[in-house]
């Protein structure tokens, strides 16, 4: 077994395990959010979802390891040495902008990620603190001027998505950005900064974050649910299935332990999956997670002919099953 105090050290380093590639090995020759690939031939993969997450593997040699055996290979170092190393690299590296995930590794970002992580210079953005819910009093955000207008040249805007409380007052927005390359999804809240001045600002929710449409399930109280990933796809499926109030949360499958799922305690739920692996395992661990809420769920299953990735804001034309049909194949989660 692997001691403990290299367990929470590899552990710590997958969580910034995109900036310590670009530390180690630079700009990859191919990313997308599944890996990184390096190299002339692009052998040398670095995986950041799936089953060898936090992991590397040399498809030329056959090595492969996780983040301590990639820093021990590149810099040639005994594991003593990349013990201290690592202590050392995580003490410094600090995330350039307060994001709540992983965006850069984001291939939408592969042309701007530069400009991304510039910060304007005028303004001390240490220490910003969201302000929930939104204050009556806060003026409307603008893309188009500092210091969100950075933001903008990534892609053009194609989602506005206001989070409530369970009372509805606005708690914050998630936005989606697209351009050729894939899709950005910030969030944006109203903070206050150490000087007392307040600016909205891509900061995070932090923990115990509501649900999307958590207003609806409070004020619909006998509605059944249906659980779906993303706010696009929550939007879409509200229109498809208007008896139902549809929800998900954010910050996408590496923030569901960030996310207050209690309020669904007792209700009659369903669960619809992206059809692709990260989206099935994240259903899998809000169906145990409402286990121990006590509360059974139902799953979706979806047909085999289906594309990779599809989703309830994608078309079903063609693909021999009506919406209505979709959901009625269900099984008993657990």
């Amino acid at each position: 077994m692997i001691p403990t105090i290299f367990q929470e050290l590899n552990e710590k380093l997958a969580n910034r395990l995109d900036y310590l590639c670009l530390e180690l090995l630079g700009e990859p020759k191919t990313r997308t959010f599944h890996h990184w690939r390096y190299g002339r031939k692009g052998s040398l993969c670095v995986y950041f979802s799936g089953p060898y997450e936090g992991r590397f593997m040399d498809y030329e040699t056959g090595e492969n390891g996780n983040c301590l055996d990639l820093i021990k290979r590149t810099k040639s170092l005994k594991m003593g040495e990349v013990l201290e190393w690592s202590k050392n690299w995580l003490g410094e590296v600090k995330s350039p902008t307060n994001y709540s995930e992983n965006y850069l590794r984001n291939s939408c970002l592969i042309e701007n990620s530069k400009t991304l992580y510039e910060r304007p210079k005028d303004f001390d953005f240490e220490g910003l603190q969201p302000l929930f819910p939104i204050p009556r009093d806060a003026p409307p955000f603008d893309l188009d001027s500092p210091p969100l207008n950075f933001m903008a040249k990534n892609g053009k805007l194609t989602g506005t998505y206001l989070y409530k409380t369970k009372d509805g007052d606005p708690f914050g927005y998630v936005l989606r950005f697209e351009n050729k390359h894939g899709k950005l999804i910030p969030p944006l809240t109203y903070c206050k900064t150490k000087t007392g001045d307040c600016l909205w600002y891509f900061k995070g929710f932090g923990d115990n974050r509501p649900l999307y449409n958590l207003h609806d399930l409070f004020s619909r109280k006998e509605a059944p649910v249906l659980l779906v990933e993303g706010e696009k796809t929550a939007n879409a499926a509200s229109k498809l299935f208007p008896n139902h109030v549809v929800v998900t949360w954010s910050g996408g499958v590496g923030a569901l332990k960030k996310t207050d799922f209690s309020p669904l305690k007792g209700r009659k739920i369903t669960l619809f999956p992206d059809n692709d692996a990260p989206g099935m395992r994240a259903m899998m661990e809000i169906g145990d997670l409402l286990k121990t809420l006590k509360t059974p769920c139902l799953t979706i299953d979806i047909p085999q002919n289906f594309p990779p990735k599809w989703d309830l804001a994608d078309s079903i034309e063609g693909l021999g099953v009506s919406y209505e049909e979709l959901l009625l194949r269900t099984t008993v989660w657990g």
